[in-house]
């Protein structure tokens, strides 16, 4: 859902040869207006929910760098699709400031689902000492067993 809102966002409900234009001057859209200002902004607020969905849906994804690679792959994506179907600018801050917006939805998604990795890291800590109780009782049966066995007497 929240992709197909972000293909008519950026790409459907533009009209074909509108624009073609590129820039590749970082930052060349803030502080020039508001208007340019609220431009920045909403690209930063397009991909919070990008970052929170790739790692939430993709495991590979649930690295800061896996997934800002991710978000900055998908806005470069975008932004060509913009400019060769004269749907919109090609701009460097775009990518940049969707990349930002990806990263904070994956900061986003890691301290909320903070205390439910931390409930399966105990469990799987208590898991693994349970596992190791049970071999060690295993490991103490066959010596017992052996000790038994050499002796002649068993149990």
């Amino acid at each position: 859902m929240y992709l197909a809102i972000l293909l008519v966002i950026t790409l459907l409900s533009r009209e074909s040869g509108t624009s073609k234009d590129m820039d590749l001057q970082l930052f060349s859209t803030w502080g020039i207006n508001d208007r340019n200002n609220a431009f920045v902004i909403e690209n930063i607020l397009l991909f919070v929910p990008y970052g929170v969905v790739c790692a939430w849906a993709f495991k590979p994804l649930r690295h800061l760098i896996t997934s800002l690679m991710a978000g900055g792959l998908t806005s470069l994506g975008i932004g060509m699709t913009q400019y060769t179907t004269k749907r919109g600018f090609f701009q460097l801050d775009d990518i940049v400031t969707n990349v930002i917006g990806c990263g904070i939805g994956f900061i986003c998604f890691w301290i909320v689902t903070l205390p439910f990795r931390c409930i399966n890291a105990r469990k799987a800590a208590k898991a693994g000492k349970a596992k190791r109780a049970d071999a060690t009782k295993k490991v103490d049966a066959e010596k017992q067993a052996g000790k038994a066995k050499r002796s002649g007497t068993y149990a």
